[in-house]
């Protein structure tokens, strides 16, 4: 790695001495990996064009690649929208859907949950539509929930990336669909995970297999109807569609150019997450990057 990526290592680790409150323990290179070994090591070549390792217990980044290259971040967003929800609202609360949160996502493609305006449910409801079905308009619907209104709260999300000492980041909406100014680094998104794992409340709702639930709409007589939802998580090695035993809870998203994937797996003692960005969609890629890279880290450190 890099002076200029150590030096903000050290940089984030003196800020999170006076602001623990707030900030995570900041990543430093494990010191049995030499500073040239980078996207190649003697053992793994992956094809993803960024990637951080990163021990959840001790702060170290066990392995890299382009750590901090601006990549967009796509559905890795709702990380961070369901990190200010957890901090800013109780499971137990009520959200409504607004005109907005619905008419917003209509156009084809976007990952939606198909709500309409006025209907309710709560917040572990929201968040586990959130994380484990990536549903765009529940990402506004909290948004709106928490701040009033996306652009509030999108500026919330960039005031945490900044207290985090992300400053390869920048969010534009709550949803990561792609827009104007929207870039993560894999290193800071790494830094999201960790802060975001130190909830409890959020690994078990990403780490899901599966969530049922009920609301009840009005139809055009004003007639209660039950409406149920039963979400899948996407992340593959969670759904069981890419076995891994280690990992129990992750995020994926998707791009116009490509994919990116967030994992957390543990095996014995060690708490890994591993974070890609810029991979390929073919033949399930990030999943084989993320295996060999959490293998290799399992194997060769304690």
């Amino acid at each position: 790695m890099g002076a200029q990526v150590m030096k903000k290592f050290f940089s984030l680790f003196l800020t999170a001495a006076t602001c623990a409150a707030l900030l995570m323990p900041a990543y430093c290179r494990a010191e049995t990996q030499s500073p040239e070994e980078n996207s190649i090591t003697q053992d793994i070549t992956i094809t993803s064009g960024a990637a951080v390792v990163a021990d959840l217990n001790t702060g170290k980044v066990l392995y890299d690649k382009n750590p901090e290259a601006k990549l967009y971040p796509a559905s890795l967003t709702k990380i961070m929208t369901a990190m200010i929800a957890l901090d800013n609202s109780n499971l137990t609360d009520v959200i409504t859907v607004s005109e907005n949160a619905v008419n917003s996502m209509q156009q084809h493609g976007v990952m939606r949950m198909s709500v309409i305006a006025g209907q309710q449910m709560t917040m572990e409801e929201a968040l586990h539509a959130l994380l484990i079905n990536s549903a765009n308009d529940i990402a506004v619907a909290i948004a709106e929930h928490i701040s009033g209104s996306t652009e509030e709260f999108t500026a919330l999300m960039n005031q945490y990336a900044e207290n985090l000492g992300c400053t390869q980041t920048h969010f534009s909406n709550p949803t990561g669909l792609d827009e104007e100014n929207v870039c993560t680094s894999a290193l800071d998104m790494a830094v999201i995970c960790k802060n975001a794992a130190e909830d409890s409340d959020f690994l078990k709702i990403c780490g899901a297999k599966t969530f049922t639930f009920q609301t009840t709409i009005k139809d055009g007589k004003g007639k209660d109807i039950e409406d149920d939802y039963i979400l899948t998580n996407q992340h593959k090695m969670i759904s069981g569609e890419f076995p891994y035993e280690y990992a129990y809870a992750g995020k994926t998203g998707y791009t116009n150019t490509g994919a990116t994937l967030a994992t957390y797996a543990k095996k014995e003692d060690m708490h890994l997450v591993a974070v890609l960005l810029d991979c390929t969609e073919e033949n399930d890629s990030a999943y084989t990057d993320t295996q060999l890279l959490l293998d290799y880290c399992f194997d060769n450190y304690t």
